[in-house]
Formats: C-alpha cells, structure tokens, sequence
C-alpha cells in the first residue's frame, strides 16, 4: 500500500527571507504571467509534485523546473494523464 492517497503538483514561487532562509509558497495558477510590481511577467520558480498522506497533510516528491516535467512525474505516479494542480 502507497503511503499517498493522491498527488497533485503546483507551480511554485522563492524568495529570501530576512534571515537568509530559502522560502517556497505555492502559487494560484491565475498569478502566472500576471505582471509583477516591476511590470514583469510573473513566472514560477519550479513546479512540486506532492503525494497527499492518507492521514492528511502531504509530502513534497519532485520539484521540476517545468510544468511539462512535473506533469511526466505526476502521470508516472498516479497512472493518470490529467494533472490536478489544486
């Protein structure tokens, strides 16, 4: 039995926090290519495959620098052609 229930992958942005930590928070796909406030196109920063846990939370498995690769990951492991980005 898999410790995961079900995956989904997300595009994920970075930053440096004050103190120097690496920081990753998931983005709402809307958020891609919206301008940022430097009028740039926003774009993430990789793409996380993550196994959801059967007693909840889940687990990070892949980060992948393009959508194209996290979705190979995320059909080997759920079997399933259509990715959920949640």
């Amino acid at each position: 039995m898999s410790k995961f229930d079900a995956f989904e992958m997300r595009p994920m942005r970075r930053w440096i926090d004050t103190d120097s930590t690496e920081v990753f928070e998931a983005m709402d796909e809307s958020e891609i290519g919206a301008p940022d406030e430097n009028e740039n196109p926003i774009e993430p920063y990789c793409w996380t495959v993550f196994g959801h846990l059967h007693g909840g939370g889940c687990d990070s498995i892949a980060d992948c620098p393009t959508r194209g690769m996290a979705e190979l990951v995320y059909s080997a492991l759920s079997g399933k052609k259509d990715c959920w980005c949640g």
